[in-house]
């Protein structure tokens, strides 16, 4: 539970159980150690009081402190016990869905039947949970820090998933979904389907990291919102070679070049958001509303485990490294297995 970090100068660390080590980073005394302390709780609030005094920046938090102002403590706490991905997840959910409500609203006024009204006003099921456990997390910084007299949390369902919400596609719905994609979002997501890779991680492609030769690619970075970022979102370390469908080397083989494979109008890598909107259109002609990129991997998964059977093969194709994570998929080897062939066969563009 534990991970060096600069990005906002705090670094907790347990180093035996039951013993938390705080340090706090400057550009000017680099590491600085707070001390050891028994508790998590403890040796974030040492490491708070001894930035304050470093940085000569006020951290102290009132009553009168406003939901943002705790928000951002809540992110300075959560950065070294979540992956940077997951940290960029919650930076993003705060500022598009929850700050925009409560943000300059003093901590202590927030009222739990104000809670329940905002909690209903989303239409998606999935925004509205990940912004209530956002407003959750907030809250309980505050209420652990004496900030909030009375609890507000406690809205009934705000984080159930009703049953089924989960579609499920075929191989045919997405050829149905790539085929409808002008260019070059077709060829985009012909390489994501290809490659069973998620969609920041076929954008952060690079020529170099094409194989043709082997009939590979190596997936060593991902684009990001904050741009590229070393290995996966589950770790910069967790870096993986897959085997590439022909069809989809094919298209590549067309598109040949240097330096970013995918490029938008203006001559630069393109980006996540530029792909996400170019779907929106598309969805609604094919009569697949709800479809995704992320799709296009959950599918290519899916057809991949039941055509080669192997369980490993799968996950190292994914570049998960437990089974829960495939699981939750439902439904790569550097080397070309021999069941590959098939499973390239049943992804191929119907005819």
């Amino acid at each position: 539970m534990s991970g060096a970090t600069k990005l906002h100068g705090i670094n907790i660390t347990e180093r035996t159980p039951g013993k938390w080590r705080a340090r706090v980073y400057t550009k000017k005394d680099g590491y600085v150690s707070a001390g050891q302390f028994p508790s998590l709780e403890e040796a974030e609030r040492a490491a708070l009081a001894l930035q304050e005094k470093l940085t000569g920046r006020a951290q102290s938090l009132t009553e009168e402190s406003t939901f943002s102002e705790v928000a951002d403590r809540f992110l300075i706490l959560k950065m070294p016990r979540v992956k940077v991905g997951t940290h960029l997840n919650y930076s993003a959910n705060l500022d598009n869905h929850v700050r925009p409500r409560w943000g300059r609203v003093p901590i202590n006024d927030i009222k739990n039947s104000d809670l329940a009204i905002w909690v209903d006003s989303f239409e998606s099921v999935a925004v509205r949970r990940a912004a209530y456990l956002l407003v959750s997390g907030v809250l309980k910084v505050a209420i652990r820090d004496g900030l909030v007299r009375v609890n507000p949390l406690g809205v009934e369902g705000a984080t159930a998933f009703p049953e089924s919400t989960k579609l499920t596609y075929s191989v045919t719905d997405v050829w149905k979904m790539i085929e409808a994609l002008p260019e070059p979002f077709k060829l985009i997501a012909t390489v994501q389907f290809g490659t069973s890779a998620r969609i920041g991680e076929v954008l952060a492609l690079d020529w170099s990291d094409v194989d043709f030769a082997n009939e590979s690619v190596s997936i060593t970075k991902h684009l990001t919102r904050q741009g590229i970022m070393p290995g996966t979102k589950t770790g910069p370390k967790k870096i993986r070679t897959v085997w590439v469908n022909n069809w989809a080397l094919d298209a590549l083989k067309s598109l040949r070049g240097i330096g970013p494979v995918f490029l938008n109008a203006s001559g630069t890598r393109m980006r996540n958001a530029t792909v996400h909107a170019a779907w929106g259109p598309v969805r609604a002609v094919v009569d697949l509303p709800r479809m995704v990129p992320q799709d296009l991997r959950h599918v290519s998964l899916t057809e991949h485990q039941r055509q080669t059977g192997d369980m490993v093969a799968t996950m190292k194709r994914a570049g998960h490294s437990d089974q829960r994570s495939m699981l939750t998929y439902q439904h790569a080897p550097t080397e070309k297995p021999a069941a590959m062939d098939e499973f390239s066969l049943r992804m191929a563009r119907p005819a």
